[in-house]
């Protein structure tokens, strides 16, 4: 059997107890950068874009 606990701190993040192990999770900016920019399929000013 498992039980999973989770918790949401106040900056965000979520610590999750499960099977004696503890994890906390946080959004990663550098992962993020791609969904904020937007997507579209004709050719941007800033293309090509590198990070």
């Amino acid at each position: 059997m498992l039980e999973l606990a989770v918790t949401e701190n106040e900056d965000g993040t979520l610590h999750l107890v499960a099977s004696g192990e503890d994890l906390t999770v946080a959004s990663d900016q550098e992962g993020r950068i791609l969904f904020e920019r937007g997507f579209r399929w004709e050719p941007r000013a800033d293309d090509p874009y590198n990070r």
